[in-house]
């Protein structure tokens, strides 16, 4: 594992060249910018993570060795980052198949208890 200590303070958002930007928390930032430019994001880069300007979503490449960064269009961007793991949807499929086996095995042990002891 590599640790990362930066020289000094950065913003966590920033754009190269320079636009304006207004954070709106740790996963959105609205930009405006003169020309097309570099927005970078001192994220981790991680897989799961993906980006949008507006209804479209957009690449996120690898920055400095561990950030996230994204290309930028002149004029004004409403920026979104959202972290989906890659095997979330098939855990959640798995976790519900085990559920529905499990209460198949519930119902079908309890039909095959006799009367009485079903009454517990």
């Amino acid at each position: 594992m590599r640790l990362y200590q930066l020289p000094k303070y950065r913003a966590f958002f920033s754009a190269t060249p320079s636009c304006h930007l207004t954070p709106q928390g740790w996963n959105r930032v609205e930009a405006d910018c003169p020309a097309p430019a570099t927005l970078l994001r001192l994220e981790a880069f991680y897989p799961g993570w993906r980006a949008w300007i507006g209804p479209h979503q957009v690449p996120i490449r690898q920055a400095e060795g561990m950030f996230q960064s994204i290309t930028l269009p002149a004029g004004q961007s409403r920026v979104r980052f959202v972290y989906r793991p890659v095997l979330v949807r098939p855990a959640i499929a798995v976790a519900l198949v085990a559920l529905l086996l499990w209460l198949f095995l519930l119902l079908a042990g309890w039909r095959g208890l006799p009367r009485g002891e079903r009454d517990l």
